[in-house]
């Protein structure tokens, strides 16, 4: 800066008639920044006597930098500036005490407890940023005043504070150090120390500098958790996990928290209730108490939108159920998941444990097909009959017969007497197959038998000497006649050869 420069070579003895002897020019902004609040100004071309009392920066046409209101410049006194992501920027900070001079002398034109701060805009990325920069004294109306600084650029940035590079120059200071709680609670200044006092007029006035950083726009983070948490009903803690007798009553939650810089949609979440735990019709409760149908256990229910920091609660109420134990299980645990858009599915879960002692074993399921009877009731005819059973009547039942009878003929129902007629002579082969329900599951039992419809063959006929006598004479009175003769021929041969 041209005046800054000027006030850094020129003898202090020659300060007030340099600036006295200075034409009157005015050092503008490309465009004015904010600045605030607004008071009262004097035209230094029409008036260049001081107030009576403290005020800062309220010339316009000031020999230094014109317009004192727009105090935040860069060091070629422009502002708002063009920069790129990677550079650094030194910020300038001009301040005047506009009392005149003679009020130095009774004090009334010295600044008291002055100080200067520097806000930088939140870490969102943005083509333009602005840093804001305060004047404070405890005597001085108005007794703070602000100006911003505009930085632009093609590629979003955020702004850092450069730790360290906070300064300030005067007539009696040359670049000395401030803290860098200039960019928090702020840092007393002077014109001759760090003691927060500034006498009125152009001689006494400061430059403060400090950095700016343009870094690469922070990609904003997606993210959420999920918890899921069981309490006894009426208590106030939820936990994770918690101890229950067989009838208590119980709260479950679900919370869904948006950890991230970005909204989250269409979230889905499921919860599954666990045998032993009765859930409670008409409980379910959104966003603290705003009923929610039941069937989200079933159908699932999804949230629309949660936004940037917010969370999302479900709540229900359950009962522990001992009629619904199996045995030996002292454990039951719920689990619920989420999954939003484009996100990975989350689970979590919860988990009631108790000494719920042992309970009887359950009966095993016994099914069979123990018989089949096949009758014959006539020719080629036969009634099956099946002797099937299954046990608990509770637990297993028969759905069904299928019948095979071995000569490419069928039959399907629930009856287990059947009759069937066979259209040829022979031995058949006959499957059953019976069907179970068991605990809901389908199982099958096969059994069977045989039946023989095989004839006897006719007898062959005798072909001895009787035979063919007996064709030729049979039983008339002429084979009787000739069977007497051929007997008593016979005696007579036997008489022969005996005799």
């Amino acid at each position: 800066m041209e005046v800054l420069n000027y006030f850094s070579h020129l003898p202090k003895r020659m300060m007030t008639i340099a600036i006295a002897a200075i034409s009157v020019f005015a050092v503008s902004a490309a465009v004015m920044a904010g600045y605030g609040p607004d008071r009262v100004v004097k035209d230094y071309n029409l008036d260049p006597t001081g107030f009576d009392h403290v005020v800062f920066d309220s010339f316009i046409n000031s020999p230094t930098i014109g317009d004192e209101r727009d105090f935040l410049r860069d060091y070629d006194d422009n502002d708002p500036i063009d920069a790129n992501v990677g550079d650094t920027v030194r910020v300038y900070m001009y301040v005047h005490n506009n009392a005149d001079p003679q009020y130095n002398t009774t004090g009334e034109g010295v600044a008291e407890n002055l100080k200067v701060r520097v806000v930088l805009p939140a870490a969102n990325a943005a083509n333009s940023q602005d840093v804001t920069g305060y004047i404070s004294a405890s005597n001085a109306v108005p007794q703070e005043i602000y100006d911003t600084f505009t930085i632009n650029s093609s590629d979003q940035f955020t702004l850092e504070y450069v730790p360290g590079s906070a300064r300030i120059k005067t007539n009696f200071m040359d670049n000395v150090a401030l803290s860098d709680d200039i960019v928090a609670g702020g840092v007393l200044i002077g014109d001759d120390g760090l003691d927060g006092q500034m006498k009125g007029c152009f001689q006494y006035g400061a430059w403060v500098s400090f950095e700016v950083k343009l870094d690469k726009g922070h990609e904003p983070q997606t993210d959420y958790n999920l918890k899921k948490e069981v309490r006894i009903k009426g208590s106030d803690n939820w936990s994770d996990n918690v101890t229950a007798d067989p009838g208590d009553e119980l709260e479950y939650r679900i919370v869904i928290n948006n950890t991230g810089e970005t909204d989250i949609y269409g979230v889905d979440v499921t919860d599954n209730i666990p045998k032993g735990i009765s859930f409670v019709p008409g409980s379910t409760r959104i966003y603290g108490n705003v009923a929610y149908p039941d069937t989200w256990f079933t159908q699932g229910l999804t949230v629309t939108k949660i936004s940037a920091g917010e969370s999302y609660t479900i709540t229900y109420e359950a009962v522990v159920d001992q009629a619904k134990f199996e045995c030996d299980v002292h454990s039951l645990t719920n689990v619920a998941s989420a999954t939003p858009d484009d996100l990975d599915k989350l689970q979590d879960d919860a988990t009631v444990t108790g000494d719920w002692g042992e309970c009887e074993q359950p009966e095993t399921p016994v099914y069979e097909c123990s018989a089949v009877d096949i009758l014959k009731t006539g020719e080629r005819k036969i009634k099956v009959t099946v002797d099937a059973s299954g046990s608990p009547a509770d637990r297993v039942s028969i759905t069904g017969y299928s019948y095979n009878f071995g000569d490419s003929s069928t039959f399907e129902g629930i009856e287990n007497v059947v009759e069937h007629t066979y259209n040829k002579d022979g031995k058949y082969n006959i499957d059953v197959t019976v069907s179970f329900d068991v605990d809901g599951h389908v199982k099958s039992v096969d059994c069977g038998g045989s039946v023989n419809f095989e004839s006897l063959p006719p007898e062959l006929p005798n072909t001895g000497p009787a035979s063919y006598i007996a064709v030729l004479f049979g039983t008339s009175t002429l084979g009787i006649a000739l069977k007497g003769w051929i007997k008593s021929r016979r005696g007579l041969r036997d008489t022969l050869i005996t005799g």
